[in-house]
């Protein structure tokens, strides 16, 4: 509905310079440079003219989503943010490459922005007619010119008596109808390190060869290795650079397994199969990072064992499973390594006495359970997600299969996934299983995932 409201104001004041300002969008608050990263000290809210708002602009609703985000082009402070200014639009190879292949083809043609000239009170700007792809050569057809305030106008903005310098330049980026076209938006002005950037952001070291570490990799007898870049053309930045494993003749996963930052940072993931499930130990890292992010044990494909689970190096979880339920102690920081929870498990359900602990060992709060019963209320509580009855692994969470265990205020580790957050986790499936009345934790829904398999055929 915001989407088609918005739409419906541009088309009523596409001709008024001087509409309502009641548009409130994200814009830079102060001069950025390309290659800024974005910062929420770094940007500001502006209400704009609904003649020059379209869904391009980033709305300060979604501001979160473009923090610590690289910027592509340059801002004038009280600039409008766009989506397509981020590097992060563009996740894989196949995505950025036609970007730099058209800032390269214009590298001897390059043009410096022009400098800002004295404007009017009200000047007219230059505006895509109609939505223009990525990759356009502009034509005069394409482009209108639309009236604003110069008090909104930036120097990297095309005025109208600037048509005949832009027609024939071809567009880096998407506009939408209405959208004012930017210098840096064209390939022969568009002079920063931008293919760097997109680089880091998704490229991958190991297009066209692997680590020299995944040279020695070797395969038990009866199965042949298999690496590459998983999910071949498929592969997004999401995905490790580059994998090495064992499968059967018959494509069964047998034997170990090891996978490649994309960057070159080293390992981010190691383990063993036995006839196509996870066994034994297994790693997970963030790229660049000693400490692994998981350490889980699987027997059958299923959690059996100690697990540990860690964000910037610090604990968020630590304790183990049995048969891919929760068993025994657990423990469970609060994230500030101020206090955390001492809890017990049995067959996957609250049982014993739990402990909320200061650093310095004071209990702050117990609680007692009784398989999975609480046996006190509390006045003062928030509620976590559990299951309403028994979750086969796999089973897609919807709102009938969870309802609520109140907790005291105090007693609130981060890892379980609170009432007001469980929206996040409906329609999507739970991992291991749980029986009714088990707490729901936010790595009951984010375990790993198998790695695609690479496009080369195995090699014996």
């Amino acid at each position: 509905m915001r989407l088609s409201f918005t739409l419906l104001l541009l088309c009523l004041a596409a001709h008024s310079a001087h509409a309502g300002e009641d548009n409130a969008v994200v814009v830079a608050a102060r001069a950025l440079p390309a290659g800024t990263m974005l910062q929420y000290e770094s940007l500001s809210e502006r209400r704009l003219p609904s003649s020059l708002v379209t869904k391009s602009m980033v709305l300060p609703k979604d501001v979160a989503f473009v923090v610590d985000q690289r910027l592509l082009e340059p801002l004038e402070s009280g600039e409008p943010l766009q989506w397509s200014q981020m590097a992060t639009v563009y996740n894989s190879p196949t995505q950025y490459r036609p970007y730099c292949d058209w800032m390269k083809a214009a590298g001897k043609r390059k043009r410096a922005y022009p400098s800002a000239p004295a404007l009017a009170d009200v000047v007219p700007v230059l505006t895509a007619a109609r939505a223009l792809p990525e990759g356009t050569v502009l034509t005069r057809d394409m482009l209108a010119p639309l009236r604003a305030r110069s008090s909104f106008v930036s120097g990297y903005w095309v005025l109208e008596n600037a048509m005949g310098t832009v027609v024939g330049q071809r567009l880096l980026t998407s506009l939408e109808q209405g959208d004012v076209l930017r210098y840096p938006q064209l390939a022969t002005y568009a002079s920063e390190p931008r293919c760097e950037w997109l680089f880091e952001v998704a490229g991958n070291a190991y297009e066209e060869k692997g680590p020299p570490q995944a040279e020695g990799f070797a395969c038990p007898a009866g199965t042949g290795r298999v690496q590459g870049v998983p999910g071949g053309a498929k592969w997004t930045h999401l995905l490790p650079g580059w994998v090495s494993f064992c499968q059967k003749p018959d494509g069964t996963r047998h034997g170990p397994l090891k996978a490649w930052d994309r960057l070159g940072r080293g390992l981010v993931e190691e383990g063993q199969y036995e006839e196509g499930k996870r066994t034994g130990a297994w790693k997970h890292w963030e790229a660049g990072q000693a400490l692994p992010i998981v350490e889980a044990s699987y027997v059958k494909g299923r959690p059996h064992g100690r697990w540990v689970l860690r964000n910037a190096g610090a604990l968020v979880a630590e304790g183990r499973y049995q048969d891919g339920l929760r068993e025994g102690a657990w423990r469970i920081p609060d994230g500030t390594e101020s206090a955390e929870l001492q809890a017990t498990f049995t067959a996957g359900l609250p049982d014993g006495t739990w402990r909320w602990m200061n650093a310095d060992g004071s209990v702050v709060r117990q609680l007692d359970f009784e398989k999975g019963q609480l046996k006190k209320t509390f006045r003062k509580a928030r509620a976590i997600a559990i299951a309403a009855r028994e979750l086969a692994p796999g089973t897609v969470l919807q709102p009938a299969l969870l309802k609520k265990l109140s907790l005291p205020e105090e007693f609130w580790p981060p890892v379980f996934v609170g009432e007001d957050s469980a929206p996040f986790v409906l329609n999507r499936p739970v991992a291991y299983g749980m029986p009714a009345g088990a707490p729901l934790t936010w790595m009951d829904i984010e375990a790993p995932h198998e790695l695609p398999a690479p496009a080369p055929s195995p090699q014996r």
